[in-house]
């Protein structure tokens, strides 16, 4: 089986914190070190910009930033004066997201808040949108230390970066930017254009071109998400991502192998569907405690293999089983979930279906994943970075997704729109494995664990 890397971080896509990696396990000690330094990294993240910008109000102590690292060591230091509250910093410190992925995190959110209904998201897509707001947060402030915790350190950064560059044979996969405003500063707006290639629009009067824009990013999968309403006089900028993946699979599915079958709902009823068949030698398992004794398979996209599909049939129909798979996402990453399927003869049916989802508003699930001053319009100065305009919040963060499985392959899409408003200006032996029940299909880049999309699967549309 292929061994597969997995990136350790703070609140990262797929984060280990202390478990097994290509089979052995770390030791205490380098836990207790990699520990202290994930706790205190937005600390010295602040630091950094601090001295890369040459800051005259930069009022932290060396000897504060060795009492942070060293807070596991019986060691002290005298504590100094700084621009972090002490809430905030200990909220970094136990923050819940550091032992999930951001983008597992976020997913399980919306399966909570929506359930036994189908749920399509692209963790790849929010990050990429949350990273437009993350650059344009205040130095040394509460409100970067909280988007740092959230989207882990500057190596997870150039891991998603470099996504879009591993797209191999059979693989199409197209990410863009785009910042709609007039009165940003020109610093921020170089910077989204040099660093996250972002296309610069002037602020439209409805969301219309918003929408046009990402219909075209998305080769037109996503026509609406916004609607052609007009915006609201106080929103200052548009920050927008889209994401487009298209993979042939490695195995492709052969037509005339498919059949009529039934797929049966939790509440007991029926509808009828169209089941791809395969079987042969497949990177599965046949039940994992990690998932609540689930069982699942592994789909190869193109030659080189680069991107996949996890395909996760809970151990029973019942809402408990589905949530256990949820809940072991948000505690496993995906690179340690593959590593623990083998090579098997499986039997496989799964059927075809188009999954959509959205439009959603996420700010009640980024505040509760602990993303709460950007969003905060009684907080000023905290996107100094971006703007003159000390007034600028987050209003809040639309999203829309969707995908389509066939014999072929995955054909899938998603954007965001971040709306920035101010308040100061008026504008086994043999598997079978039978996906005829919900389930759960994560779409991922194989060398990081990198989540592209994340759906649960309760009653799509089959086709």
């Amino acid at each position: 089986m292929r061994a597969i890397p997995i990136i350790s971080s703070l609140a990262a896509f797929a984060i280990t914190d202390g478990r097994t990696i290509r089979g052995a396990k770390r030791d205490s000690t380098e836990r207790g070190i990699r520990g202290a330094v994930r706790r205190c990294y937005p600390i010295f993240n602040q630091f950094e910009e601090c001295m890369t910008n040459a800051a005259d109000d930069c009022s932290r102590e060396r000897e504060d930033y060795f009492s942070c690292l060293c807070q596991d060591c019986d060691l002290s230091f005298a504590e100094t004066s700084n621009d972090a509250s002490t809430e905030t910093r200990a909220a970094i410190t136990s923050s819940n997201v550091t032992s999930s992925s951001f983008g597992a995190a976020l997913f399980a959110q919306l399966c909570d808040a929506s359930p036994e209904t189908n749920v399509l998201i692209s963790p790849l897509s929010v990050y990429r949108a949350l990273e437009l707001v993350e650059d344009g947060a205040t130095a040394n402030s509460d409100n970067r230390a909280e988007l740092d915790r959230l989207l882990g350190p500057q190596e997870l950064r150039e891991q998603v970066k470099a996504v879009i560059d591993s797209a191999g044979s059979g693989v199409q996969l197209n990410m863009a930017t785009s910042v709609w405003a007039d009165d940003l500063k020109t610093s921020y707006m170089d910077h989204l254009m040099t660093e996250h290639s972002a296309e610069a629009f002037s602020l439209p009067e409805t969301y219309g071109p918003v929408d046009d824009w990402i219909e075209e990013k998305t080769n037109g999968k996503i026509k609406v998400l916004m609607g052609d309403d007009a915006l609201d006089p106080l929103t200052a900028a548009l920050l927008v991502d889209a994401v487009y993946f298209k993979g042939t699979w490695k195995y492709e599915f052969s037509p005339v192998d498919t059949t009529d079958d039934v797929f049966y709902h939790r509440d007991g009823s029926q509808t009828s569907a169209k089941y791809m068949k395969a079987s042969r030698t497949m990177e599965a398992i046949k039940s994992t405690p990690l998932l609540g004794d689930a069982s699942f398979v592994v789909l190869d996209y193109g030659e080189d293999a680069e991107f996949a599909a996890l395909f996760i049939l809970p151990g029973s129909s019942s809402k408990e089983s589905m949530d256990d798979v949820i809940a072991g996402l948000t505690s496993h990453s995906i690179s340690e979930l593959v590593e623990e399927a083998t090579e098997v003869n499986v039997n496989l049916k799964l059927p075809r279906f188009h999954l959509a989802f959205g439009p959603s508003q996420l700010k009640p699930h980024l505040m509760n994943m602990g993303m709460k001053i950007a969003f905060d319009p009684d907080v000023l100065g905290k996107f100094n970075r971006m703007s003159y305009d000390k007034g600028l919040y987050v209003d809040d963060v639309h999203h829309g997704a969707c995908m389509e499985v066939n014999e072929e392959g995955t054909e899938a899409a998603a954007a965001t729109v971040v709306v920035v408003n101010t308040r100061s200006r008026p504008r086994e032996d043999r598997v079978d494995l039978t996906f005829d029940r919900p389930f759960v299909v994560v779409i991922f880049q194989r060398s990081s664990g990198i989540p592209l999309f994340m759906g649960r699967v309760e009653d799509p549309n089959f086709i």
